[in-house]
């Protein structure tokens, strides 16, 4: 679907990490929690975070400046 103009014109995005590679996307408007969940999190059956998503990508990686929501929001 992404390649189609219409849909890359009438589309908005929160990225925290890509902010300014795709058109009409913007920092997220709120700040990360401390445990690092986030919008398209995967969840175990029994409700536990696939934590190996977190630590692999986002654990330590600083939030590039344009695609913060405050500048403070180092890591989201």
């Amino acid at each position: 679907m992404w390649p189609k103009p219409e849909v890359q014109g009438s589309n908005l995005a929160h990225d925290a990490y890509t902010c300014t590679k795709y058109p009409n996307s913007r920092p997220f408007p709120t700040r990360r929690p401390l445990d690092y969940q986030h919008v398209g999190q995967v969840f175990w059956g029994d409700g536990r975070p696939r934590q190996d998503d977190i630590d692999s990508f986002m654990v330590g990686r600083e939030v590039p400046p344009a695609c913060r929501g405050k500048p403070d929001w180092k890591f989201g």
